[in-house]
């Protein structure tokens, strides 16, 4: 299964790239990448456009909450491995200390994006007029960012190295980016 961005046409369906303006186009024809992803035998399950997200999630009925939340679960354990948040930071103090320069900026960039990627869905799907699912992640979020934030200052001062010292120090901004 994929979902893409709101920007790749499928034949028949609305393709608005998160603009009131295109909302009443219909494509015409699918887009290249999306007809070779078909050929190719992969389900299409939408479009990752959050504002739509958001609409759906407040629309979801009891019958199909435990399903909803199985798939939000997923999306915030998929971004938090992306932002390094704490349980799911095993893989960034490591990183970050046995890399190049260049890259290390294109993790730290990267965790940053993950982070937006969790703010943004909670925010949306699960803000004040999310009705049930009103606040679903903050429960996990809050505490996880706290101790996303304690290791990072605890790596911080037990470290040996420079490189090591950096490593914690993007953990710790990454906790504080989320509290």
């Amino acid at each position: 299964p994929v979902a893409h961005k709101d920007m790749f046409e499928r034949e028949g369906r609305v393709t608005t790239c998160a603009s009131k303006v295109r909302e009443p186009r219909v494509a015409r024809r699918s887009a290249t990448v999306v007809s070779r992803l078909d050929l190719a035998g992969v389900v299409d399950v939408g479009t990752l456009n959050m504002a739509e997200f958001a609409r759906k999630a407040q629309l979801v009925g009891s019958e199909h909450q435990t399903v909803f939340y199985t798939g939000t679960v997923m999306m915030f354990v998929v971004f938090g491995i992306k932002s390094a948040l704490v349980p799911l930071q095993f893989w960034l103090p490591g990183t970050y200390a046995n890399t190049s320069g260049p890259v290390a900026a294109l993790f730290a960039i990267l965790s940053k994006v993950g982070a937006y990627a969790i703010m943004r869905v909670c925010l949306l799907a699960f803000g004040e007029s999310s009705g049930e699912s009103a606040f679903f992640i903050g429960p996990w979020l809050i505490p996880a960012a706290a101790a996303t934030l304690i290791l990072g200052m605890v790596g911080v001062v037990a470290s040996r190295s420079l490189a090591q010292q950096a490593s914690f120090a993007a953990l710790a901004s990454i906790g504080t980016l989320f509290l």
